[in-house]
């Protein structure tokens, strides 16, 4: 096999299959020339508003071959080529304030084809060919300088390289063999690479992806440029599985392989017959595949990533414009835009997707041989709240109010994660202070996320307010920017009074005759209902008899007196010092007149019983002959 690589790059491979793969650059390319010169625009109405692009690297001819991670905190990672004169493997990371580059490996010509990914500390892993020695690389960063091997030099081989990482951070490789025309992998068992051809049939390999499942078994998508069709090869555990995707005519090339939360994979790549960009998924029986965009000649480079909801987000070049573009699935249709069109950018394509679905993407511009990065920003707040209402809560000092969710941007979109909202009231319909309606001094701030716009009704119960009072609400909204909406409408309500109460159905415990310094538990539990209309706490204390104290051991004409309120029947070892009733009011607590069960008397909602048990323990002598009554008070207060 004769390799050469010439002044700007342009990798060929002198076999039939190499010869057809360059004569659908050339094809693509040459298209897109004739197009050009008119700059033929094949959609209308898009904004570019929300897209922040940087040019990261543009030392010389820079930016081929890029591959984007990123990390726990949302930062980029990027691999790429430093091209003509260099050769280089690079590598650019955002640090939170500024850009860092390196140079990675400049050993011969190397940094072809580079795939990157992260693992679980953030740091970054990445596959690449060594074009100087025909062999596969591999590089990590060991948190002080990057560790470089060769992971397999059988052969012409590390063409087409993509990498993934397991559940315990070691790489996993897809390739091609161009000896033989062979895909191939290659993966770190922990101390040694493992490798093995997984597709041999015909002239295979080209434009490999890999991701993998939640058993870490590699899936991956490539192009069989025999048949010019679109294959894919999954591990079954013991087995490789290969399908043929797509085989409408000249498919295939450009691949990219993401998986979702049912391990079913998606893949996007181009129709070279038709120039457009298409998407293949496995449904669990059989492939969908659809026609994404057909606007003039589209869909090489294509790289994608599925989002939280498992919908796929693509980026591709379009080559009649000389266009970085930008496809998602909505759930209901495809969303197309130009990302970049200053100049002819977007080739080498890779896409990552943050924490909020949005997606990141680097790029080459061609024109200007630099590496180049676009991100989604949100710059549109949710839409102001025009139906906000309040009326009485159920509970005392209570106010209920509902009004209509607000999009992430207008009445558009769910609110993402990190979203939240804002209420303010005062007693002064003007705000409080009067005139002074402000977000910054709100008095409740509440996160959310995921409801659907509009139709779906939020509520909130606003407490702690002063009973018989009227109250005025204003309410914000914003997403994880945060933009923030503008201000609601008012809503005004009326506070009812709380109201303390309890019921207790069973009034006295019947102890019997008990002798001197004898005990006794009581035979069934006293219930006690909440019948206020705020949630409540209880407080208790005793009254003794006339000629008796109670007191916390037993004496002459000194009794102890125990309450404990629990779901389970007591025996005496449940009933500790903490649960002495005394002369004086005391507050329930999770240690105070607490049994062993699931509830206490504490903060007992509306409506709910609570069972009381008592445990007597007689005074060790008496001079009372008559039959005594102790009387226990219980009162609820506020929590």
């Amino acid at each position: 096999m004769n390799k050469k690589i010439d002044g700007r790059k342009n990798v060929s491979c002198e076999s039939r299959g190499a010869v057809q793969i360059l004569l659908l650059r050339v094809s693509v390319l040459f298209f897109a020339f004739l197009l050009y010169t008119g700059h033929l625009t094949l959609f209308t109405g898009v904004s570019y508003a929300n897209w922040e692009i940087q040019t990261l690297d543009s030392a010389g001819d820079v930016g081929e071959y890029t591959s984007i991670a990123l990390d726990t905190t949302n930062y980029p990672h990027i691999s790429y080529c430093d091209g003509f004169p260099n050769w280089d493997l690079k590598y650019a990371k955002w640090t939170g304030t500024s850009w860092s580059t390196q140079t990675v490996d400049s050993a011969g010509d190397v940094g072809l084809w580079t795939s990157i990914a992260l693992d679980t500390n953030n740091n970054p892993h990445i596959s690449y060919s060594d074009y100087t020695n025909y062999d596969l690389k591999y590089a990590k960063w060991t948190d002080t300088s990057w560790s470089t091997q060769t992971v397999d030099s059988a052969g012409s081989v590390g063409e087409y390289t993509s990498i993934a990482l397991d559940t315990n951070n070691n790489p996993h490789i897809s390739y091609r063999a161009s000896t033989n025309g062979d895909l191939k992998y290659a993966k770190w068992t922990g101390t040694s690479w493992s490798t093995q051809t997984v597709d041999s049939a015909g002239d295979v390999g080209v434009d490999t992806s890999i991701a993998l499942d939640t058993t870490n078994y590699p899936h991956i998508s490539y192009y069989d440029s025999t048949n010019v069709d679109l294959k894919y090869a999954k591990w079954t555990g013991s087995s490789w599985s290969i399908q043929t995707v797509d085989s409408a005519e000249l498919v295939g090339r450009y691949t990219s392989i993401a998986l979702d939360t049912n391990n079913n994979p998606h893949i996007s790549y181009v129709d070279a017959t038709n120039y457009n960009l298409r998407y293949a998924t496995w449904t669990g029986s059989s492939w969908s595949i659809q026609t994404v965009d057909s606007a003039g000649s589209v869909g090489t480079w294509t790289s994608i990533a599925l989002d939280t909801n498992n919908n796929p987000h693509i980026s591709y070049y379009d080559a009649t414009n000389l266009d970085l573009r930008y496809a998602k699935w909505t759930g209901t249709s495809w969303s197309i835009q130009a990302v970049d069109s200053a100049g002819d950018v977007g080739r080498d394509t890779s896409i990552a997707l943050d924490t909020n679905n949005y997606p990141h993407i680097s790029y080459y511009d061609n024109a200007n041989f630099d590496l180049k990065y676009a991100k989604w920003t949100d710059t549109t707040p949710p839409a102001a709240v025009t139906n906000l209402s309040g009326q009485p809560g159920t509970a005392g000092n209570t106010i209920h109010l509902t009004w209509s969710a607000p999009g992430d941007d207008g009445w558009n979109n769910a609110l993402p994660l990190g979203s939240q909202f804002k209420i303010q009231y005062s007693t002064n319909p003007d705000g409080n202070p009067p005139g002074l309606w402000d977000y910054g001094i709100a008095q409740i701030t509440v996160s959310t996320s995921g409801v659907t716009p509009y139709t779906t009704q939020v509520t909130h119960t606003v407490t702690d307010l002063t009973g018989g009072t009227t109250y005025f609400f204003r309410i914000w909204h914003a997403d994880e920017v945060p933009n923030w909406s503008g201000l609601s409408n008012t809503a005004t309500s009326y506070a009812q009074a709380a109201i303390l109460i309890v019921d207790i159905t069973e009034v006295s415990f019947n102890f019997g005759q008990i002798f001197p310094g004898g005990s006794i538990i009581s035979s069934s539990s006293a219930t006690v209902t909440n019948m206020g209309n705020i949630n409540a706490t209880y407080q208790i204390k005793l009254t003794p008899p006339t000629g008796w104290t109670a007191g916390t051991t037993p004496g002459v004409d000194q009794f102890v007196f125990y309450v404990i309120v629990t779901t389970i029947t007591p025996i005496a070892a449940d009933f500790n010092a903490e649960d002495i009733v005394t002369t004086t009011l005391q507050t329930c607590s999770d240690t105070i007149f607490a049994g062993t069960g699931t509830k206490n008397g504490v903060n007992i909602p509306v409506g709910e019983k609570r069972y009381m048990w008592a445990y007597f323990r007689s005074p060790t002598q008496t001079s009372v002959e008559t039959q005594q009554g102790i009387i226990i008070t219980i009162t609820p207060v506020s929590p």
